[in-house]
């Protein structure tokens, strides 16, 4: 089931294809990507947060929530290839950012606050754990 009607995905497979002839995306990125999707399988032990809404807040700032559970992140370059991490989740937890190469970890404060600065915009994936939440991911997304 898909968030978009058929004219919406229509449209983004056209913008998609004119991307890759005026801004092909590098092989070099392209593999990083493929293999950080490999660094990181979800098993059964996972549970799989689905991407609800996706915001762009300014040309800076974007917003994504995921779920279920609620796991709100905002994402903002902060300078050259960074981006800081923050949003919010279930108390109680750790957030994980993956990327291709590395991980940061943030803790979770006791108003559910996580917040990781000097991320490499690229290809992420969050990953939830503790107690509370099991362990949940998200789907890998660019930012």
């Amino acid at each position: 089931m898909s968030a978009f009607s058929a004219d919406e995905r229509e449209l983004l497979a056209r913008i998609a294809e004119l991307f890759a002839v005026v801004d092909p995306m590098p092989d070099a990125v392209r593999r990083s990507a493929q293999d950080a999707a490999v660094v990181l399988r979800p098993t059964r032990t996972w549970r799989r947060l689905e991407l609800l809404r996706d915001t762009m807040m300014s040309a800076r700032e974007r917003r994504l929530g995921f779920g279920p559970g609620g796991l709100d992140v905002r994402i903002r370059r902060v300078g050259g290839d960074l981006v800081a991490v923050r949003g919010l989740v279930e108390r109680g937890v750790s957030v994980w950012v993956r990327w291709p190469g590395g991980a940061g970890r943030s803790l979770v404060d006791d108003r559910g606050r996580f917040d990781l600065a000097d991320v490499p915009a690229g290809p992420v994936c969050l990953a939830v754990t503790g107690k509370a939440a099991g362990m949940a991911l998200t789907p890998w997304f660019v930012c």
